[in-house]
C-alpha cells in the first residue's frame, strides 16, 4: 500500500470500484424496465406458437387422413399449400419474438430483440395477432433507452 496524503493507495484494486458498481446497477436497472414487456412478448409467443404448431399439425393431419377435405378451400389444394406456408411464416415470427423475449430477460443481443418487439407489433404475424402490439411497443421504448442499451453485452 502506498500513501499519497492521507488516500491509502492499493496497486492491485480496480481503477475505479465506483464504475463497477455503477455498471451492476445500471443492469439491474435495465433488466427490471425490460422484465414486464420480455415476460409479456415471451407468454403471447409462447401461445401464438403452441397454435400455429398445433394448426399445421391438424392441417397435415387432416390432409393425410381425407385429401379432399380442402376441396372446399378457395383456391382448392393450393389454398392448403398457402395456408401452410402462411403458418410457417407465423410460427417463425412467433418463435423470433418468443427467443427475442427470452434474450431480452437475459439482457442479450440487443438488435435480435428489438426486432423480435418489432415483429411483436406487426399485427398479421405477430404473436396473438394484435395482443402482441402492446408488448412489442413497450419493449421498443424501453430498448431504445441509451442506458437499456448500454446493459446489453
Amino acid at each position: 500500500l502506498r500513501r499519497r496524503g492521507k488516500i491509502v493507495v492499493n496497486p492491485y484494486a480496480s481503477p475505479n470500484p465506483l464504475s463497477s458498481r455503477r455498471a451492476k446497477t445500471s443492469r439491474e436497472s435495465a433488466r427490471r424496465l425490460l422484465q414486464v414487456p420480455a415476460i409479456g412478448l415471451i407468454a403471447v409467443s409462447s401461445i401464438s406458437l403452441f397454435m400455429a404448431l398445433l394448426t399445421l399439425v391438424w392441417d397435415m393431419a387432416l390432409f393425410a387422413s381425407d385429401p379432399t377435405s380442402f376441396d372446399d378451400l378457395p383456391l382448392g389444394q393450393t389454398g392448403l399449400v398457402v395456408k401452410t406456408v402462411w403458418g410457417l411464416i407465423i410460427a417463425a415470427s412467433n418463435g423470433a419474438s418468443l427467443w427475442g423475449g427470452i434474450q431480452m430477460l437475459r439482457l442479450r443481443q440487443h438488435q435480435l430483440c428489438w426486432l423480435a418487439s418489432l415483429l411483436a407489433c406487426i399485427p398479421v404475424i405477430g404473436p396473438c395477432f394484435c395482443l402482441g402490439i402492446p408488448f412489442g411497443a413497450w419493449a421498443i421504448i424501453v430498448l431504445n433507452k441509451s442506458d437499456v442499451a448500454d446493459a446489453f453485452n
